[in-house]
Order: C-alpha cells, then structure tokens, then sequence
C-alpha cells in the first residue's frame, strides 16, 4: 500500500506528459487558434521537421485549430504563444488642418499625482490578475459542504479538502485530462481516482464507493468519474479532493471556480 505523494511520484516517473496525451517519448499537443508550426517548435524546443515526420504532416503550414500534434521528447504541454492578427490600415491623404496651440498645451500636460497615493503597481496588478485567473480553473467534483480545509502545516496535516457529500452521489472530473490510476492501492483512501490535466497539474479524488472510470481513459471537465463513499463506516459520504503542480501539492482553493 502506498500513500498519494509516492504513487504519483511513481506514476510521473513512468508515465511523465500523459496527461497531455502522450504515447511514447513526447506529449500531444492540441493546435490553438492563433498558432503555427514554427511557434509550436520553437516553444518545446523541438525542430519543426521532427514533428512534420512523426505527424505525417502534408502540408505543415496548413495544421487546423483542434488538431492534435505529437511532440518528440517533450515531457509536457506547454503554453505557446499565437500570432497576433495583423491590421489593415488605409492610407487616405488629407490637408494638414491648423494646429491649435492652446490646445495642444493642455493635451500634453502631465497630470499630477493623486494625493491619497492609491497608484497601485503594476507588478501588483499583474500578480492579482494571475491569482484571479488560477482561481478558475476547476470546478468542484462533488456538491457539498467542506468541512477539512487544505493544511499542510497543522498538527494533523491536510494535503487536500474534505467535502461532505451523500453517499453515493456523483464525483465528476474537475478538468479534461486523463486517468492516470483507478484503484484502491492507496493505504486509507479506498477507491481512488488520479487525473493528468495540462500544464502538469493532477486532481486526486479519494474515500469513492464506486469507480467509473478505468486507467489510461480520457475525460472531459464534469465528466462522471466516481461515486462518494466514506473515510469508514461511521462517517456520513465524504470526497477527499487534492491538486498537485507538478510533484507538489497546492491549495485546491486557488483553483476551484
């Protein structure tokens, strides 16, 4: 029997990118609008001829939104930028109008500081807008109430959340992604079920009755993959709920809609 934190250091080993959907040594990629083959490459670090020969690519300046695209040697997917829509502009000649002085002055003024210093600074902003957007990335497994908050720092530390539920009800996929483990090989967590999403991040979903869903399957977010079940037979139904980043686990709060 193992504990979560070993399985899924064991599974990273032996299957590192599946959740990108890889089959042997690479990761599947999945085209976004905006992308190219040379941006593709360039952000994985893989020459383009390598993935127009394992992709059987025709004609590689043509690949589609939604294709998906194996990429050798990669060890997961990665966020690659698009290529900004160009603009058209018309040039229509026109008389130079008069330039009104007066105005001109007041236009280029420098406006003053406030005085009650509430610029806030950019780097501020920017680390608000990443925490606003990390906390919409998943929506909740199950319906319910928490009643164990992620602590891994307490007398009794939790890795993860507990949220009450009725037995039997329905776990769902937080994310698309893929099963990596379906079992109850994990010492004090019944059945279990661990999910590969991007960006190397894992759900972990633990005390099930029920497993719906078998290793190496693929689901899509809200996807039923289990049914609640309890910590033991006293205990009312209870999802045991953990997000990892790559072999670290994190607060499922930042990420729950």
């Amino acid at each position: 029997m193992r504990s979560i934190g070993v399985l899924l250091f064991l599974l990273l080993v032996t299957c590192t990118g599946c959740v990108s959907h890889s089959s042997g040594n690479g990761v599947r990629h999945i085209v976004q609008p905006g992308q190219t083959l040379y941006r593709i490459a360039k952000t994985y670090k893989v020459s383009a001829a390598k993935i127009v020969s394992r992709n059987h690519l025709k004609n590689p300046t043509q690949i589609k939104v939604g294709q998906s695209l194996f990429i050798p040697g990669a060890r997961y997917t990665r966020t690659v930028a698009v290529v900004p829509s160009a603009k058209k502009y018309s040039v229509v000649p026109t008389k130079p109008k008069k330039v009104n002085k007066k105005s001109l002055a007041a236009k280029t003024r420098v406006p003053s500081r406030p005085k009650n210093n509430s610029v806030v600074p950019m780097a501020r902003q920017v680390k608000s807008a990443s925490v606003r957007s990390m906390q919409h990335k998943f929506i909740w497994p199950v319906r319910g109430t928490v009643v164990k908050k992620f602590n891994i720092s307490g007398a009794v530390p939790s890795k993860g959340i507990d949220i009450s539920a009725a037995i039997g009800s329905m776990v769902v996929s937080a994310a698309a992604g893929k099963i990596i483990y379906s079992g109850n090989g994990i010492t004090g967590f019944g059945h279990v079920v661990i999910v590969e999403h991007d960006n190397a991040l894992y759900t972990v979903y633990g005390y099930n009755s029920k497993l719906l869903v078998g290793s190496g399957s693929y689901v899509s977010a809200g996807q039923k993959i289990a049914l609640v079940g309890s910590l033991n037979s006293a205990n009312n139904g209870l999802l045991h709920f953990e997000v990892w980043q790559h072999k670290k686990v994190v607060d499922p709060a930042f990420y729950l809609k």
